[in-house]
Parts: structure tokens; sequence; C-alpha cells
């Protein structure tokens, strides 16, 4: 921008002279003849420069002209433009004026000269575990893929809580899924099944299976016992058949071998009427066993304490080795013996336990007692 500043005229005392008169409101100029070595030197108006902040001065006649550089204006360029009038800076930035340029201090979200780029808060992601970013003014949303929680989706939902699992089992959390570790017994997703034990049934030889957790009962049928009813019962246990018969067991039954002479279920009946059973009335004493041998008998005395065709002498158990562990003393009585443990330091039936009597402590701690006194 040029501007002109036009001083008053300067008259000089030599010859010029320029004279105005009005009449009746002409104008009337009168000009007088000059000559050049009448006239004065010409004042040079930029020296010294009256423009400032750079402006070059260009001289006239009682006149100048300012070529502000950018940024200023007015006469002498002494006003700094204001580069915020109209403001530049968008989004609620403010503006700062400067020499023919500004500054836009932003809002927190924007960037650009004029704040006139949202900052993508998205680049990078925050967002974790595969999350879905949505940028927004200086912020942002994550959209979580399932099983992800927080802020950031960097929280794993806990899917044991609360517990889905049933019947003592434990959770255990895995990322939008969870396992159940079923105790025994159980199973299913949240161990909500009873395991059918008796499918396919372990009960054997016709008995019935009852289900139960991680166990089953079997309802033996008669003859059979077990857990799975897999044990045939010894019907000849103890053995019914008598005089010398032998007995064949089977399926909750027996049959009997008679010997010679005997029969019936049990062979206790003598065959043709004519045969003796010489266990009937029983000879044996003392709970002894008899045994038709179809030409007599004999008595089983074993464990009866008694001797003998028919368990009736007593034995002495005293007699027959030590009996009485320890030093007890034995006494023989009908069938039997007893042990006396009382001048020893054991106990028991046979004085065989090492418990240490009362009487026989006091003694030891009075002897031991003296001969500490002795020595």
């Amino acid at each position: 921008m040029v501007l002109v500043f036009v001083p008053r005229v300067i008259q000089t005392m030599a010859e010029l002279v320029k004279e105005s008169e009005r009449t009746d409101g002409i104008l009337i100029e009168n000009d007088i003849n000059l000559n050049s070595r009448d006239l004065m030197t010409h004042i040079d108006e930029c020296n010294p420069s009256p423009c400032l902040n750079g402006a070059a001065c260009s001289d006239q006649v009682n006149a100048y002209t300012c070529s502000c550089v950018a940024g200023w204006e007015g006469t002498n360029c002494d006003t700094n433009i204001d580069d915020c009038n109209p403001d530049p800076c968008q989004n609620g930035a403010a503006c700062s004026d400067q020499v023919n340029a500004y500054t836009c201090n932003c809002v927190a979200g924007w960037v650009g000269t004029n704040c006139e780029t949202d900052i993508d808060e998205c680049n990078p992601s925050p967002c974790l575990n595969g999350a879905a970013c949505s940028d927004q003014v200086n912020a942002y949303t994550c959209s979580c893929v399932a099983g992800w929680e927080g802020t950031n989706c960097d929280t794993n939902i806990d899917d044991c809580n609360p517990d889905p699992c049933q019947n003592g089992a434990a959770c255990s959390d895995q990322v939008n899924a969870y396992t159940c570790n079923c105790v025994a017994g159980w199973v299913g997703t949240n161990c909500e099944t009873d395991i059918d034990e008796c499918n396919p049934s372990p009960c054997l030889n016709g008995a019935a299976c009852s289900d139960q957790v991680n166990a089953y009962t079997c309802s033996c049928v008669a003859g059979w016992e077990g857990t799975n009813c897999d044990t045939n019962i010894d019907d000849c246990n103890p053995d019914p058949c008598q005089n010398g018969a032998a007995c064949v067991d089977q399926v909750n039954a027996y049959t009997c071998t008679c010997v010679a002479g005997w029969e019936g279920t049990n062979c206790e009946t003598a065959s043709g009427g004519g045969g003796t059973n010489y266990c009937s009335p029983d000879p044996c004493q003392n709970t002894g066993t008899c045994a038709d041998t179809g030409s007599g008998y004999t008595c089983d005395c074993s464990e009866t304490g008694y001797s003998g065709t028919d368990c009736d002498t007593d034995e002495d158990e005293c007699s027959i080795g030590t009996p009485c562990k320890n030093g007890g003393t034995c006494t023989n009585t009908a069938g039997s013996f007893t042990c006396d443990c009382t001048d020893t330091a054991f106990t028991g039936d046979t004085c065989e336990n090492g418990t240490v009597r009362p009487g026989v402590m006091i003694g030891v701690v009075v002897l031991a007692l003296l001969l500490l006194f002795l020595y």
C-alpha cells in the first residue's frame, strides 16, 4: 500500500508567489514565472525516513510514501495487521496474532495450523484383544469382542463368576468360556449329570445294579456274593454232608456223594435199612467233630484242648512247648491254659505285650535310685 503525505506549500523569498483570489465565488490563480536560479533546494522527506518496521520510503514533492512489508499498515507502517481478524482458528482454538502470521492454540483433541484436524486417538489403536476402536474428539471407545471388558478391553471377563459348575466341580476361567473339572461320578458341561455306573452293568450272574454317585451296588441272586456278584457262595462250607460223604458245591445248592451204605440229601440215612449211623448219637466230646467211616467213626479233636478217641482226655498245654512268653507262669485248665504275668514286665493272655506293669516300674525306679546313691 502506497500512502501520499502532502505538506503545506513553502513560499520562497525570491519570486515564488502564488496568489489565489476568490471573486464572487470564482477562483483566480495568478502564477508568477519563476527563474530556476531563483528556486530553493528540494527537501527529501525520506531523510530521515519516517517509515517504520522495514518499510521502504519514496520521496515526493512535499510528501512521501511508505511501502510496508507484509504484516504492517498505516501511514508510517506502524500498525501490526491483526491476522486474527477474522479469526482463522477452528474448533474452539485461541488465536495469537503475530507479524504477518498467527498461531492457533488448539484445544485437546485437535491439531493443524487452524486446529482443523481431529487427532485420531485410534492411531495407533489402544484397544486390545481384537477390539474395534472408534475415534472421538479427544477420546475413543473400544468395542470389545466377547469375553473381554474394560476401557481398552484388557480385562478377561470371569466366566466363573457366578460359578456355573455344579456338584463340587472346580471352575477354570477361559476367554469367553470356562471348563468345569468334575469330581468323580459326574459329567457334563457343568458337571450336572450323574455318571450311570450301571451302564453297562458291572453286576454279574443276574444281579440287579443300583446306580449311586461314583459308585454302584449289586443285589446278588441266591448263591452269589461279592461286589459284582461274581463269587459262587461255597454251600459246602460248612460241610453239610455226613458219614464220610463228599460235598460238591453248586450255585445256591450242593450235592453229597455218599459212601456205600448211606443215602439221603446229606447222606444221613443208612441205605436199605441195614446201615448203622456211628455218629448218632454223637460219641465225640468237648466239641469234637464226628465222622462216620461206614464201619465206625473218628473224632476230630483239633483246637478243642482235648485228645483221645472221643476227645475226652484233657491235654496239658503247659507241657507242650512254652505257651507263656517272657517268663510267664503257665497253669493248665480244662481244654486250655492260663498265663500269670505278675512277676514279668509284660501283659497279655500269653505275656506277649511289652507294657511294663506299674508295680514293676516302681521297682525299676527304686533300683535305679539305689544304684545312683551307691555310686
